[in-house]
């Protein structure tokens, strides 16, 4: 289904013109550091890492991650934890008993496949809590695959720069996944999506996005049309003198 949407994205998007090394290259410079983007993080830990970033902050995944990878490094030591003891691990993230009984469910999941983590983004999806993004995130970021992601604030970011109403529904959000595809670089890609993220998240934030500075604002509908207003309010401002 992926590739072909890829395809389709060669002959029906509109030049987005933003380099394809952009967000590399933002990465880069601006990237953040987290335990779980770490070389030494395992395919286990970052699908860990993904279920406990959901409606959760990554500075505050950022304390509780460490302690539980070391005391639970693998599906089956998960599995067999006791629900109290994980519940305590992670219950400063909130929702502490949706996110134990998650965990609790994945990894005895995985543990009675009997299998090594699949690096396919259709066989992860199978697994309970996970869905497309967090599939396509565990093939990047665990295994080198060469997938998109589009979350909420990927969903918000493309949005603006296309012009479009943001979708509710990420499952369904076809154009922008389409772009996702024709952002992607077929190298780095993982840099591109850390990128991707970190940018989303320092920038093009929900509430006052930073359109003055943004760097791609000119190539942005919603960054254009912020600049085109300030511009017009310090020429009155001007006038007035």
């Amino acid at each position: 289904m992926e590739g072909e949407s890829e395809k389709q994205t060669k002959c029906t998007l509109p030049n987005l013109g933003i380099r394809r090394d952009f967000f590399q290259n933002y990465y880069s410079a601006h990237g953040r550091s987290f335990p779980w983007r770490e070389a030494s993080a395992s395919p286990f830990g970052i699908l860990v890492a993904e279920i406990l970033l959901k409606q959760t902050y990554a500075g505050k995944v950022a304390n509780v991650w460490p302690s539980l990878i070391a005391r639970y490094p693998s599906a089956g030591e998960m599995a067999a934890a006791d629900p109290d003891e994980l519940l305590k691990s992670v219950s400063e993230l909130g929702f502490g008993n949706q996110r134990t009984s998650a965990l609790l469910a994945l990894s005895s999941a995985i543990r009675h496949t009997e299998e090594p983590l699949s690096v396919d983004p259709g066989d992860l999806i199978k697994l309970p809590y996970v869905g497309v993004y967090t599939a396509h995130a565990v093939a990047c970021f665990a295994y080198g695959q060469r997938f998109p992601i589009v979350d909420l604030s990927i969903v918000r970011t493309i949005s603006r720069v296309v012009g479009i109403r943001p979708p509710k529904d990420i499952r369904r959000a076809t154009e922008v996944w389409n772009i996702a595809w024709s952002l992607l670089p077929w190298r780095r890609f993982k840099e591109h999506n850390y990128g991707l993220l970190d940018f989303a998240a320092a920038v093009c934030k929900p509430r006052s996005p930073s359109c003055i500075e943004c760097p791609i604002a000119a190539k942005c509908a919603h960054g254009r049309h912020v600049t085109i207003n300030v511009s017009e309010s310090q020429h009155r401002r001007v006038d007035r003198l």
